[in-house]
């Protein structure tokens, strides 16, 4: 497959740049189906470390937070404005407030069950945020930094920083550069919109793992 053809299903490769002010250095940033297993894999030992200390959700506990997740997830997507027309200032605070109550609840559902994050599942993206989780956020550049490199005749999928090199070269000034990388390069290789339809969320289960539908 040549490069207008990935670049054509993928979107234009996404770079970020890590590092102090001048001597910042320009690293590809990608989700090929590796990183997806990889970052499902990481995000369930940390999930399982953070739950380990408490007790774990009853059925009844588990059913109630569920519930209380689809009604705030349909809250904030009656504040959207239509299709073309600018936000209202109060209703986008109102929204975003929303988002975040229902990002503390999905958190604390996904912690207890363990299984960690699937990036096919949109709703992990809000998870990933410098404020809310920066140890997220960092886990997942890790994940999408890493490199195919060949190795005795095979292709082998490596990181290209430490995750302690990482966590030196981000910092509050470049958190949110980052960020937007971030959800670039999970745009352009998952195909998927970065905001969520009325009919996903109608009904859905926060810890369902569907793949994302493609952006129109």
């Amino acid at each position: 497959m040549n490069q207008a053809l990935i670049e054509a299903i993928t979107g234009e490769p996404v770079t970020v740049k890590l590092g102090k002010p001048g001597k910042q250095k320009e690293y590809p940033l990608a989700y090929p189906m590796q990183a997806v297993i990889l970052y499902q894999k990481q995000t369930a030992i940390l999930d399982r470390e953070r739950a380990k200390n408490r007790p774990a959700l009853t059925t009844e506990e588990r059913r109630s937070k569920k519930s209380l997740w689809q009604k705030l997830m349909l809250e904030a997507d009656q504040m959207r404005p239509p299709k073309g027309e600018a936000w209202d200032q109060g209703k986008f605070l109102e929204f975003d407030t929303l988002l975040d109550e229902a990002a503390e609840l999905k958190i604390t559902l996904d912690e207890d069950a363990g299984r960690g994050d699937s990036l096919y599942d949109r709703y992990n993206w809000q998870k990933m945020s410098s404020e809310r989780d920066p140890e997220r956020l960092l886990l997942a550049l890790w994940v999408g930094l890493h490199t195919f490199t060949e190795e005795n005749g095979k292709q082998v999928y490596k990181e290209a920083l430490t995750r302690h090199e990482l966590g030196r070269l981000v910092d509050l000034q470049n958190a949110d550069a980052v960020t937007v990388a971030i959800a670039k390069a999970l745009q352009g290789h998952l195909i998927a919109p970065p905001e969520f339809e009325a009919s996903e969320t109608e009904g859905a289960d926060p810890n369902a793992q569907t793949p994302a539908t493609p952006a129109a």
